[in-house]
């Protein structure tokens, strides 16, 4: 018995369940070609190559998503596009940017390998040191918050650290910076550029997210 069985798993026993019983299932995915574990483990390749192709309909939530269910034998007729949104309401009115506080947001989990947390205090640093006064502030928590704090700190940066918001608390803290900087290395889509952007706020982002593409 699997008590933590692998996402693998789960999707060939669905998929060998609908087959089996004649029940219509349908494939979703916010992936893309760059981030698929399908195109780096054989496990997850193999289990692609039995359960997409037999799947009645796909959802991807972008184009990329869907080059992704047609690298892996869906058929083009098969293949929607739904794009993700956000799970609130944009504001009724967000403020003008000289009437924000903050020149730069950061949302997330506070780590470097996946998230680019250090990567993007170093590179607010790197403007600090040409001469550039910022005020910045950090909306989540993880391990590197304290060395983050600390980077920002020894290079005259204002920073505030929030720690995670709740969802009502979201539309104000995004409206309250000029900019989001999405500074990821592993997020799949990225949803806190759509929230960025629901409250009028530009996003610099990383490629690496399909939300940027």
């Amino acid at each position: 018995v699997l008590k933590r069985p692998q996402p693998a798993f789960t999707m060939l026993l669905a998929a060998a369940y609908a087959r089996s019983t004649g029940t219509t299932f349908g494939i979703s995915t916010d992936g893309t070609l760059d981030t698929d574990p399908g195109e780096r483990s054989r496990l997850h390749g193999y289990v692609r190559k039995l359960v997409i192709p037999w799947a009645d309909i796909g959802i991807g939530a972008s184009e990329a998503s869907v080059r992704l269910l047609q690298r892996w034998g869906l058929a083009a007729a098969r293949c929607v596009v739904a794009p993700i949104v956000s799970a609130w309401d944009a504001p009724a009115q967000v403020p003008d940017y000289d009437q924000r506080p903050f020149d730069v947001l950061y949302s997330g989990f506070i780590d470097d390998e996946t998230k680019g947390a250090l990567f993007l205090a170093d590179v607010l640093a790197r403007c600090s040191r040409r001469g550039a006064t910022l005020k910045v502030r950090v909306i989540g928590d993880g391990p590197l918050r304290g060395e983050m704090q600390a980077r920002l700190q020894a290079n005259s940066i204002s920073a505030q650290f929030d720690g995670y918001l709740q969802q009502r608390q979201l539309a104000q803290a995004y409206a309250s910076a000029k900019l989001l900087a999405f500074p990821t290395r592993g997020d799949v889509w990225g949803l806190v550029a759509n929230e960025a952007v629901l409250c009028g706020t530009p996003v610099l982002a990383s490629p690496h997210a399909a939300s940027s593409q």
